[in-house]
């Protein structure tokens, strides 16, 4: 179902790609992607593509938006503690 919406999130990202949810959505859905496998190299290159992705929404909000920074940091804390149950060799 994951491996679905990261390619929902792609064809969505193609049409248009300055569009910071579709950015959030593939990151979200990388990471269950990434946190359902086990070890490997897939798992890594998941993990850095939602890293990438949350950084890009993390700038965009920031810059454009002006979110307040603790906004963005609160939810950039969550994905980081998600992440850190992925061991990365």
């Amino acid at each position: 179902m994951d491996e679905e919406a990261v390619g929902a999130y792609d064809e969505a990202l193609v049409r248009d790609g300055h569009c910071w949810e579709a950015y959030l959505g593939r990151g979200e859905a990388l990471l269950e992607v990434c946190c359902s496998l086990t070890k490997g190299e897939v798992p890594v290159i998941l993990g850095a593509r939602a890293v990438g992705d949350f950084e890009r929404v993390f700038h965009w909000l920031v810059a454009r938006m002006g979110r307040s920074f603790g906004f963005v940091c609160d939810r950039a804390s969550c994905y980081l503690a998600i992440m850190r149950g992925v061991k990365i060799s």
